[in-house]
C-alpha cells in the first residue's frame, strides 16, 4: 500500500489579484520537497489556476522562465489536491526556488503548500 508522504504546512496564500504572485520560496540554504498542494475554491463559481516552479529564483513567473502547471477548472466550494505519493516523489525547490501562482479571479483561491524542509542535523 502507498502512503502520502507526511508534511507540514509551508505556506497559504489567497491572491487578492489576477497576475502571477509569489506563492512560497524555499529559505536560503535549504532545500524543500513539497508533498502537498492544496488549492480551496471559496466563491460560487468556477475558478481557474496556473502554477510556476521556479528554481531560478528569479519573480518573474512566465512559460519562458519556469516550468508551469495549469489546473484543470476548480469546482464551486471546491479543492483539487496534488500530492505526491511518497517521500522523494514530490516537487523539490532548490534553496531560493519558488512557487508562483496565478487566479483568473481575484481573492477566489487559497492555496496550501505541504511540505518537507531539508534536515539540518549534525553528521
Amino acid at each position: 500500500m502507498i502512503y502520502p508522504a507526511a508534511a507540514v504546512l509551508l505556506a497559504q496564500v489567497r491572491p487578492s489579484t489576477t497576475t502571477a504572485v509569489e506563492a512560497y520560496a524555499a529559505p536560503d540554504g535549504q532545500a524543500v520537497e513539497i508533498t502537498r498542494i492544496v488549492v480551496t475554491n471559496t466563491t460560487n463559481s468556477i475558478a481557474h489556476a496556473s502554477m510556476w516552479h521556479d528554481d531560478a529564483g528569479g519573480s518573474t513567473f512566465t512559460a519562458d522562465t519556469a516550468s508551469h502547471l495549469s489546473f484543470t477548472p476548480i469546482a464551486k466550494d471546491g479543492s483539487t489536491v496534488i500530492e505526491a505519493r511518497a517521500i522523494g516523489t514530490g516537487i523539490v525547490l532548490s534553496p531560493g526556488g519558488q512557487i508562483g501562482v496565478k487566479t483568473f479571479t481575484a481573492d477566489a483561491l487559497t492555496f496550501s503548500f505541504y511540505g518537507i524542509l531539508e534536515s539540518r542535523a549534525q553528521r
